[in-house]
């Protein structure tokens, strides 16, 4: 009888134990998430002006590209003739 006294108290911790650990879990993803949205908060939104807000941005990967192509057709300047 004692044994399983025993047993039921010991379970009855392990049990008591498991749970404190799931609730300090969601206590600290619950802060996490509240830091993360605090910090988003510091920083404020450039507004990109609309001069710019059109215009294509090319990429290193897109010059890279450009220049293997020209590489790989033989020419590795390309001129463009313009009449005066």
């Amino acid at each position: 009888m004692d044994k399983e006294i025993q047993k039921l108290k010991t379970n009855e911790d392990n049990l008591k134990s498991k749970a404190s650990q799931q609730h300090e879990y969601k206590n600290t993803e619950l802060r996490t998430s509240k830091q993360i949205s605090d910090s988003n908060q510091r920083y404020k939104k450039n507004v990109i002006p609309s001069f710019y807000a059109n215009k294509r941005i090319i990429g290193i990967s897109t010059i890279i590209q450009e220049l293997a192509n020209n590489y790989l057709s033989g020419a590795i300047w390309s001129y463009y003739a313009r009449d005066h």
